[in-house]
C-alpha cells in the first residue's frame, strides 16, 4: 500500500534540517552557525532550568526567560520552534501563526529574520493534528526538544551518523530519554526523519487504538496493553503489511477515507482474543450492579467526580472513560508510591496536598480492572455506575484530565442520596470499607433504569449521535446537511465578518442541527464539550447570561451566568 504523505514539502524540509542542523552545526533559516552544543546549553540554563510559572502566555514567558541568553541562542530557540511546528497541520496552527511566532522569537536576538524558503510552503499544511493538548503543553514539548538535541550534540560524529542511518536504533535512542513517553514531538520527529518506517500519528493513544481496532479486524494478534512505544511502532509496520494486501497498492492513510472510520468510529475497542459474551438484559444488569454495591467481594468501589459540578460527565460517557487531573505531574506511573506523588505535588502546588496525592496514587496504582466506579455530582447526586475495563494510562492527546482509565458505564441517570449519606468533597474516594454507605447507595439506585430513561430527568445531557469526538472537515458537514457548498460557505463567511448569523424557520426544520455543524466546521472537530447551547426566553436576563446578584437566605450573592462560565472554561482550555 502506498503511503499518503500529507506534505512532501515538510518531509523535504526535515531532510534538509537533518543534514544542516542535526549532523552539522548550521541553520535552517540563515547562514549562521546555530545548532551547537554551546547554544543548546544556554537554552538549557535559561529555559529548562528556569521555568516560569507566572503570568503571561507561552511566548511572553519564553522571551523573559531567554532575555539574558546570547543572541545566537535566541535564534536557535526560533529554529527549534520551526522544527516543532513543522509537523502541525493547519487545523492545529495556521502557517501564518507559525511564521509570526518564529519571527518574533528570532527578533529577540536584535536581528531581523531574513526571508527563507523553509518559512514558506513547508509550514503551511503540516503533517497532522496533534490536538489541543499540544498548544497548552508547548513548553513541555520545548523542554523535551532542548534536552534531546543537547544530548544529541554530545554524541561523537560517527555515533550520530550511525544512529541516523537506522530508524529503529534512532528511535531506541530517543526513547531512552525519560520524558519521551509523554511527548508528542517524539512521534513527530520519527515520522519526519523516517516516514517509511513510522506513521504520521502523533499520539500513543491513537497508535494503540489503531492497533486494537484495525488489528483485530485484520487478524493481527497483538496484546496492546503493556506494549512499549517501540513495540507499538513495530506492530504498526506489521499492520501496514496486512493493509497492503487489502488495498492492493492503492494510496491509503489512517486519517483519510474508509480507514479513518474503521478505527476512529464510535463503539468500544475490541480486546483481541476476548470471548464475546451474551449481553445481559437491562433488568438483570441493574440487579447485578445493585447487588455488587452491597457485596463487592474482592472488587473495590470508587467514588469519582467528573470535574467540578460533573461538567465532564457527558465526555466520560461519550469516550467510555473516567479521568482525573493534576496534568502538571505528567504520567502518574512515574510516582510509584504515595510519598513520591505527595512530594511532586507539594513542589508544584505547595501546601499540604494529602488528598490530592492520595487520589493520584490510588487512581494510577490501586484501582484495578473489574473495580466498580460511581460518578457523582456534588455531594448528594449519583449520575452513573460502571466497571473499570483497562489499566491506567496518561493520554497526552486530551486537553485536560489526561490521567485516564476506560470504564463501561452500565447505567447513567440521576439518583439522590439521603442527607445522612452525603458524599465527601474529594475527586476520588475508595468506598469499599464503608458498608453502610454502599447499602444506602444501593437502595437509592434501586432497580436501575435504562440509560435512555434517567429517573426524574437529568440536567446533565446524555450523549447522543452528535457527541462523537473526531476530525470534522467541511466536506463532512455538507454530507449531513441540505445546504449547498455555496450556502454553507456563505454562513461561515458571515460569521467570520460579522460574528453572528440568524437561521430562521419553523420548529423541526433543522436549525439546531445546522448550528451544531457550523460550530464543528469552525473548529474542524466534532467536540460538543466546546459548544454551548443557550435558550433565550422572555424572562431571560443579563444576570442569567453574564453575571448578577441573586437573593440568598442572608442578603445577596454574586453568581456567574452561562456565558461567563463558558468563557472561564475556554480560558482554562485554550
Amino acid at each position: 500500500m502506498a503511503r499518503w504523505h500529507r506534505s512532501p514539502e515538510a518531509l523535504e524540509a526535515a531532510r534538509d534540517w537533518r543534514d544542516r542542523c542535526l549532523l552539522a552545526d548550521g541553520s535552517i533559516l540563515s547562514g549562521n552557525r546555530l545548532w551547537t552544543l554551546e547554544n543548546l546549553l544556554h537554552l538549557d540554563r535559561h529555559f529548562v532550568q528556569n521555568l516560569d510559572e507566572g503570568e503571561g502566555d507561552f511566548l511572553q514567558k519564553l522571551e523573559a526567560q531567554l532575555a539574558p541568553a546570547p543572541a545566537q541562542a535566541k535564534q536557535l530557540a526560533a529554529e527549534i520552534l520551526w522544527i516543532l511546528y513543522l509537523s502541525v497541520s493547519e487545523r492545529g496552527m495556521k502557517g501564518a501563526t507559525k511564521r509570526i511566532q518564529i519571527r518574533r522569537a528570532w527578533e529577540w536576538s536584535g536581528e531581523r529574520l531574513p526571508d527563507a524558503p523553509k518559512l514558506g510552503e513547508p509550514l503551511e499544511r503540516g503533517v497532522g493534528f496533534p490536538g489541543t493538548a499540544f498548544n497548552t503543553g508547548r513548553w513541555r514539548e520545548l523542554v523535551f526538544c532542548i534536552e534531546l538535541f543537547r544530548d544529541w550534540k554530545r554524541l561523537r560524529r560517527s555515533d550520530a551518523e550511525s544512529l541516523i542511518s537506522d530508524p529503529w536504533r534512532f528511535a531506541e535512542w530517543v526513547d531512552r530519554h525519560p520524558a519521551s513517553k509523554n511527548r508528542q514531538f517524539r512521534h513527530m520527529l520519527l515520522y519526519l526523519l523516517f516516514p517509511e518506517s513510522f506513521e504520521r500519528v502523533m499520539t500513543s493513544s491513537h497508535k494503540e487504538q489503531i492497533l486494537r481496532r484495525l488489528g483485530a479486524k485484520l487478524g493481527l494478534d497483538v496484546a496492546v496493553d503493556g506494549m512499549d512505544r517501540m513495540a507499538v511502532d513495530r506492530a504498526l509496520v506489521s499492520l501496514r503489511r496486512r493493509l497492503e494486501e487489502r488495498f492492493d497498492g492503492a494510496e491509503a492513510d489512517y486519517y483519510e477515507g474508509p480507514i479513518r472510520s474503521e478505527w476512529m468510529g464510535k463503539g468500544s475497542v475490541p480486546k483481541v482474543g476476548a470471548r464475546k459474551a451474551t449481553p445481559p438484559r437491562a433488568a438483570d444488569k441493574a440487579h447485578d450492579l445493585s447487588r455488587q454495591l452491597q457485596s463487592p467481594g474482592d472488587r473495590r468501589v470508587w467514588l469519582i467526580a467528573p470535574g467540578e459540578g460533573a461538567r465532564l460527565w457527558q465526555e466520560f460517557q461519550r469516550d467510555g472513560v473516567c479521568a482525573i487531573g493534576w496534568d502538571e505531574l505528567g504520567d502518574l506511573a512515574a510516582y510509584p508510591t504515595y510519598e513520591a506523588a505527595y512530594e511532586a505535588l507539594r513542589e508544584v502546588r505547595g501546601g499540604n496536598p494529602l488528598n490530592d496525592a492520595n487520589a493520584c496514587f490510588e487512581f494510577a496504582h490501586r484501582m484495578r480492572l473489574g473495580d466498580l466506579v460511581i460518578a457523582k455530582q456534588g455531594r448528594s447526586v449519583i449520575v452513573g455506575v460502571g466497571e473499570v475495563t483497562s489499566g491506567y494510562r496518561y493520554d497526552d492527546a486530551r486537553s485536560e484530565y489526561r490521567n485516564v482509565r476506560d470504564v463501561r458505564w452500565d447505567q447513567v441517570g440521576r439518583w439522590t442520596l439521603p442527607e445522612e449519606h452525603r458524599m465527601v468533597v474529594k475527586t476520588l474516594t475508595e468506598m469499599t470499607t464503608y458498608p453502610a454507605w454502599l447499602s444506602a447507595a444501593s437502595e437509592a439506585l434501586g432497580p436501575l433504569p435504562s440509560p435512555s430513561t434517567p429517573p426524574g430527568g437529568s440536567d446533565i445531557p446524555l450523549p447522543g449521535p452528535d457527541t462523537v469526538l473526531g476530525p470534522y472537515p467541511i466536506e463532512d458537514a455538507l454530507d449531513e446537511m441540505f445546504l449547498t457548498q455555496a450556502q454553507f460557505s456563505g454562513i461561515l463567511d458571515a460569521l467570520g465578518r460579522r460574528k453572528n448569523v440568524i437561521l430562521e424557520g419553523a420548529p423541526g426544520v433543522g436549525k439546531t442541527f445546522v448550528a451544531r455543524r457550523i460550530a464543528w466546521a469552525l473548529m474542524g472537530q466534532k467536540d460538543d464539550s466546546r459548544v454551548q447551547m443557550v435558550q433565550f426566553h422572555q424572562s431571560y436576563a443579563y444576570e442569567d447570561f453574564v453575571q448578577g446578584w441573586r437573593p440568598q437566605a442572608q442578603g445577596f450573592a454574586l453568581q456567574n451566568g452561562v456565558f461567563h462560565q463558558f468563557c472561564k472554561r475556554a480560558q482554562a482550555d485554550p
